[in-house]
């Protein structure tokens, strides 16, 4: 199915976002594998788009919701930028999350049980670590609703006209209908068609950036010359080291 996931933000350079994302996994005990360093293990990919429109994409590898949503935060902190968090799940869900400078403003999801902690999302089996994606605390009433906060959203993002806000509403609408089961009738919208590169051409964001992620961009033959990727490993802790037992004779 058609999922994908990837961490946009405006007014920046790739250089500023390599840099966060170097000090995220820094604080947590990885390093890049092009820093000499000693014994490492757990390699982890992110790819980093080259500037273009304005807009650096990051995506992130896997479906590792948890670290992409921590990632899209601490991006943004560091940077002191927005940061728009958004994807597609199994062609047919989509969802976004916007922090500013660290904090979550505005959130939507088109099927917001995929999120909910009821739902056992919060759950950690992998004892990785990383936050979850809780949406709950975030406009729950407009998202359930399918409304969002366009207001909000608007307030960070490039806006081109006084028109965005009531355009993007109007999509979230409309989106939060269909599921997937089917054709979308008439008047819904279907994501993985028109949806994503509706909501990408709101914010100048261009759709071919919005509308993919890590593993559809290296799955093809010949990735985009646009794309570097960066590979992380987890510094291996230092065992201390056994205590020598005294010889017999020795004080």
């Amino acid at each position: 199915m058609n999922t994908y996931h990837g961490i946009h933000i405006p007014r920046t350079t790739t250089k500023e976002v390599i840099d966060a994302i170097d000090s995220f996994f820094f604080h947590r005990y990885f390093t890049r594998r092009d820093t000499p360093t000693a014994a490492s293990e757990a390699l982890w990919n992110v790819g980093v788009g080259g500037e273009r429109d304005g807009w650096v994409s990051v995506y992130d590898e896997g479906e590792n919701f948890r670290r992409a949503n921590l990632l899209a935060r601490s991006l943004s902190a560091h940077l002191h930028r927005p940061a728009l968090w958004l994807g597609l799940w199994e062609g047919q869900d989509f969802y976004y999350q916007v922090f500013n400078d660290g904090e979550p403003i505005d959130a939507y999801d088109s099927d917001p049980s995929i999120f909910d902690p009821d739902e056992g999302f919060t759950e950690d089996p992998d004892g990785t670590g990383w936050l979850p994606a809780d949406f709950s605390g975030i406009n729950r009433d407009r998202n359930i609703a399918g409304l969002g906060d366009p207001g909000a959203f608007f307030a960070v993002m490039p806006c081109e006209d006084d028109s965005a806000p009531g355009r993007l509403q109007a999509l979230l609408s409309r989106g939060r209908a269909y599921h997937g089961e089917g054709q979308p009738d008439c008047g819904e919208l279907d994501w993985a068609g028109e949806g994503v590169a509706s909501v990408a051409a709101l914010i100048g964001l261009p759709s071919e950036r919005a509308a993919t992620g890590f593993v559809p961009l290296l799955g093809k033959e010949q990735p985009p010359d646009w794309l570097k990727v960066l590979e992380y490993h987890r510094l291996s802790k230092a065992r201390p080291a056994a205590k020598r037992r005294p010889r017999k004779g020795e004080a």
